[in-house]
């Protein structure tokens, strides 16, 4: 059977021809330019890529104001990062007009790339073009700044960090020490972690910025409200690295609080955080991460516009909690700096089962100790997906119990002879007076009896106040127990670029079903 043929009337294969003459004269004046036109094609619909928001925003805008109205491409629609206008043809469009918008494309570019810190080599790294004998040029930001880029804590000076960051969790200089020493496991891609650590200075030594990134795998979900690890969970029974990417993230996967000093007051800040976001994107390219993740960060228009005009995403993170009220000297005093609700509670739910246990504090563990211990680390890590990392290996609790600013808190149920070990808070005494309970272990057959959780809270609190300690970071998720106890709640944002957007549409289905 012959099959049959269109035929198209003369006056249609007139209007085809004339509109790709047109895309042919259009793509011969491109031809001619350095505007970065990704995948060329046929078709009347180009994209010209510009990789940062606000690089996209304000070219739009300057054509604008010469009559091209031209379509931005954002977020959701492109990946954050893959930022650009469309550009469509048609056979409306006069030779003229064709030749005018390329003239002022080709004005305007520039200058916006000039205004906006960005440039070609980093919209041609932004969409994985390949660049050939691009020598690398020093931005004005570098000239005006100094900066200083090492892959090991001990190549800062350790006075230097510990003013700027030393006082939160584990990353003072010695906490990071140790986790360089712990997380370095090639054979185990869930544990092993590459350091970035970046100073940024003004010429006469000031501090403007200091900050440290972890290269590492991470969960997907991680992030991710509890409900959406809870299902991936369930497929990574059988495929443990499903959904998981090489991140590039601000601090570690280990610590959590403010990852980033910035001297804000400085006249030079805005230009040192575009200089670390110009070195950050720099190596997550050179490493091929599969996403950049800036974390940690409270609540700041200013910060929040700077990190969306250079193309990241805003994410809510799970709210941080500390206590800074540790001045008080009796158990009476505790009790009456809490509000009244949350003092009746403590008074009825939490003193009164102090006595169910003996209570011992220790700088190291014994081989059954330590073994007992990391079980009862196992059975909530399995039971709380609130911040969805990989289960630490055994060998992490044993580094700590080698190291001198560890200490653990136990509390052993006083249970006829056996007196088991039920209760578990794994502290590290930061150097700058700061107290962190970094990880906890429980055995949840005695938790809903003996309030286990709100008992292990209280001890860390009390120990904080014998070593005379100024804070506590407690750390994320429970906010409602940890406040009951007096701990002041932080939320927290984190911002992200990733290469593609499928994780997180994804993440954002799995939501959508729970919540069906």
């Amino acid at each position: 059977m012959a099959s049959a043929q269109i035929h198209l009337s003369p006056e249609i294969t007139a209007l085809q021809s004339d509109l790709a003459d047109k895309i042919e004269y259009f793509k011969s004046l491109l031809a001619k330019t350095s505007l970065p036109m990704i995948a060329p094609n046929n078709s009347p619909v180009f994209f010209l890529g510009t990789a940062m928001p606000l690089t996209t925003y304000k070219l739009v805008q300057y054509l604008f104001s010469e009559g091209f109205y031209l379509n931005a491409a954002i977020y959701p629609a492109v990946p954050t990062k893959n930022t650009g206008i469309r550009i469509t043809l048609s056979r409306h469009n006069q030779k003229e007009e064709i030749k005018a918008l390329v003239e002022a494309m080709e004005y305007h570019f520039p200058k916006v790339l000039l205004e906006t810190a960005n440039s070609q080599p980093k919209i041609k790294r932004a969409f994985g073009i390949t660049e050939t004998n691009s020598p690398a040029k020093t931005t004005a930001s570098e000239t005006a700044l100094l900066l200083q880029y090492e892959t090991a804590i001990q190549k800062i000076n350790k006075p230097l960090w510990n003013e700027l960051l030393g006082n939160q969790s584990v990353f003072d200089w010695d906490g990071l020490s140790f986790l360089e020493n712990t997380f370095t496991n090639p054979a185990c891609l869930e544990n092993h972690w590459d350091f970035h650590y970046y100073i940024i200075k003004d010429k006469n030594g000031m501090p403007l910025l200091a900050t440290f990134f972890t290269y590492g795998l991470w969960k997907d979900d991680m992030l991710a409200p509890e409900s959406i690890s809870l299902q991936l969970e369930e497929k990574r029974k059988l495929n443990p690295l499903y959904l998981t990417s090489k991140v590039l993230g601000m601090g570690s996967l280990f610590t959590e609080g403010n990852h980033c000093y910035i001297n804000k007051t400085h006249p030079l800040a805005q230009q040192a955080i575009t200089l670390l976001l110009e070195k950050a994107e720099a190596l997550y390219h050179q490493l091929n991460a599969d996403m950049l993740v800036l974390r940690d960060f409270e609540e700041d228009n200013q910060i929040n516009d700077i990190f969306h005009n250079q193309g990241f995403l805003k994410i809510n993170m799970p709210e941080s909690c500390i206590v800074q009220n540790i001045g008080w000297n009796t158990i009476e005093e505790f009790s009456a700096s809490l509000s009244p609700r949350s003092r009746k509670h403590f008074l009825k739910e939490i003193l009164p089962f102090e006595q169910a246990f003996d209570i011992v504090i220790k700088n190291k563990l014994t081989n059954e100790e330590l073994e007992q211990a990391y079980k009862l680390y196992q059975n909530v890590k399995n039971n709380n997906h609130a911040i969805n990392t990989f289960t630490y290996p055994v060998e992490v609790f044993q580094k700590m119990d080698e190291h001198s600013q560890w200490e653990f808190i136990l509390l052993y149920l006083k249970k006829g002879a056996s007196n088991p070990l039920v209760g578990i808070m794994f502290c590290y005494k930061n150097t700058e007076q700061t107290y962190t309970p970094a990880l906890i272990g429980m055995d949840y057959d005695y938790a809903k009896e003996f309030h286990l959780y709100r008992q292990l809270l209280f001890q860390t609190i009390k120990r904080a106040r014998e070593l005379n300690r100024s804070k506590i970071d407690f750390g994320f998720s429970a906010t409602f127990e940890k406040r009951k106890l007096g701990a002041t709640i932080i939320p927290k944002v984190a911002y992200i670029q990733t290469r593609d957007n499928f994780s997180m549409e994804l993440m954002g289905m799995l939501q959508n079903e729970a919540l069906s």
